[in-house]
């Protein structure tokens, strides 16, 4: 088990650091104002990519490791890794303040965050 986990933590750093990477690759060829025009922000785009590679990456790592875990457990433990590496690829603490602001704001929630 704790190899399993392990392994994960290994994991969720490598798919941060690479998201992040490309995140920012991306936003060099493409222009911001087309990114903001479909997500309404970066950290919304980045955030959303880096929850579909995780949960891709999860995937596949299931398919290989032929493990022998409940599903329970195994569903845990997808959930939690992708919202690590999205919290992970963030990369800084003005950038998570700005994405929950900005998650917040998507969904028509309070105008009270400054």
């Amino acid at each position: 088990m704790l190899n399993f986990v392990l392994f994960l933590l290994v994991l969720m750093v490598v798919v941060s650091l690479i998201t992040a990477l490309v995140i920012e690759a991306i936003k060099k060829i493409v222009s911001e104002e087309t990114i903001k025009k479909a997500f309404k922000s970066l950290e919304i785009f980045s955030l959303f990519f880096t929850f579909i590679v995780a949960i891709i990456t999860y995937l596949c790592f299931l398919l290989f490791a032929n493990l022998q875990i409940d599903l329970l457990k195994v569903v845990v433990a997808g959930i939690l890794f992708v919202f690590a590496c999205g919290c992970g690829s963030q990369v800084g603490y003005d950038k998570v303040i700005k994405t929950i602001k900005d998650i917040i704001s998507l969904l028509g929630g309070s105008h009270a965050i400054q």
